[in-house]
């Protein structure tokens, strides 16, 4: 939000998306893992993954592509003519394929969709790689070698083959998936029978960032996206800093009440905040005029952020809670067990 918000001071904020792939890749993996041995997981898991994510996001799409139509407003007319031709991409959560062929849209109310869209995407392939490797170690190493060279040399060499927009680095499934392996099988890696190595992942960590620094110097870089070393090597070192601090985190003592109980409600609104945050900014961007002066780019971040939390809030109590309350009817019988 902040890097959508304050685009022009805060351009490296992007990375954020790779933490989210990585925590991603961490919490599915886990909830994978644990259902694994129990009747109807997979029916179980795509089912429940359907109830979390598609409900607000489908009303959204209603909302755009369904009521601003009928309303027949001029926002809809001059906006979102464009969108409304390509809704079939956002519809079937392939918009991001649309994006690595052409760029980004005119109209940016919906950009932001992509990174949902590559998620679901990774949801088709995740579970049969978990069955696959769940109780082999040896597995597990092969395809998580697999996994970050292939993404690597995708977006090194098969993106010009194809002559793909340079965002296709950025937004395909076959470029990210290296950050949602890293924390697939950091999962495996605390939850193994050998005690992790904290050490290890502080090393990693600080290997990660070192590069990074170093890249950001050497080629006067600002680490966005579009720059050429973030293209090819930055992402993966972005999932590989991030994956060593959820590991230190999943590993450290601390045990904070009152921060867990922050976070915890902030993760109930969340999914709503990333729903809301972008299409919100941009009616009051066309709502708050230029002529207010420098302050503008503050005042439109302060009022997009209290309309998104208040729209967040009542999406989650006055709809998303009635989809969250089908998930225990599909939820499996869980049995904890450790990896091997």
């Amino acid at each position: 939000m902040t890097f959508h918000f304050f685009r022009n001071n805060f351009p490296f904020g992007w990375v954020g998306v790779d933490l989210f792939f990585v925590l991603s890749g961490f919490l599915i993996t886990g909830k994978l893992v644990e259902s694994m041995n129990s009747p109807g997981f997979l029916r179980s898991f795509y089912i429940r993954r359907i109830l979390r994510i598609v409900p607000l996001y489908f009303a959204v799409l209603a909302f755009f592509f369904l009521l601003l139509p009928f309303l027949n407003t001029d926002f809809y007319k001059h906006a979102l003519q464009s969108l409304s031709k390509q809704q079939w991409y956002y519809w079937t959560f392939s918009v991001n394929f649309l994006e690595a062929k052409h760029g980004w849209p005119t109209n940016i109310s919906l950009n932001h969709l992509w990174s949902i869209a590559c998620e679901m995407q990774f949801y088709l392939i995740w579970p049969f790689v978990i069955r696959w490797v769940v109780n082999h170690r040896q597995a597990r190493l092969a395809a998580f070698l697999f996994v970050v060279l292939f993404a690597l040399v995708f977006r090194t060499l098969i993106t010009d083959l194809l002559s793909l927009n340079y965002l296709a680095n950025y937004v395909l499934p076959f470029s990210r998936i290296d950050a949602f392996a890293i924390g697939g099988f950091l999962y495996f890696y605390c939850t193994s029978s050998r005690p992790p190595n904290f050490r290890l992942l502080l090393l990693v960590g600080l290997a990660s960032i070192t590069i990074i620094l170093f890249l950001v110097f050497w080629f006067e870089l600002n680490w966005h996206y579009s720059n050429y070393p973030v293209q090819t090597v930055g992402y993966t070192l972005n999932a590989f800093f991030w994956g060593s601090v959820v590991g230190i985190s999943c590993l450290s003592r601390f045990n904070n009440h009152f921060l867990y109980k922050c976070l915890a409600k902030a993760g109930k609104y969340s999914y709503g905040l990333y729903i809301f945050h972008v299409p919100v900014m941009v009616a009051v961007q066309k709502t708050i005029k230029e002529s207010i002066g420098d302050d503008r780019v503050i005042l439109v971040a302060a009022v997009s952020f209290f309309i998104s939390i208040l729209l967040a809030v009542l999406s989650y109590h006055s709809y998303e809670r009635y989809f969250f309350r089908m998930r225990p009817a599909f939820a499996p019988i869980q049995k904890s067990r450790q990896v091997r």
